[in-house]
């Protein structure tokens, strides 16, 4: 939900999905999640956390722990938003 108490969705959000994935692929190496990748490639394309998590359908706390028990996306997840900072 937004602070508006609004749930957050593809229609409420102001960045669109629309080919972010494909966009994205180029950036975000494969991880053994296709939940994991699609949101690495929403957090690569400018999505904050709570965004790329409603899009992906998972808890904004599953992130952390996909942080805490899996070295790879974690390295995956900081090349991802490194890539925006460029």
């Amino acid at each position: 939900m937004n602070g508006d108490g609004q749930d957050l969705t593809e229609d409420t959000l102001s960045i669109k999905a629309d080919n972010t994935e494909a966009i994205a692929e180029a950036i975000v190496p494969i991880v053994d999640s296709e939940r994991k990748s699609r949101y690495l490639s929403y957090r690569a394309c400018g999505f904050n956390q709570r965004e790329a998590c409603a899009l992906v359908g998972v808890n904004t706390y599953t992130p952390t722990y996909w942080r805490k028990t899996d070295t790879e996306f974690k390295e995956a997840e900081n090349k991802a938003i490194g890539e925006l900072r460029q």
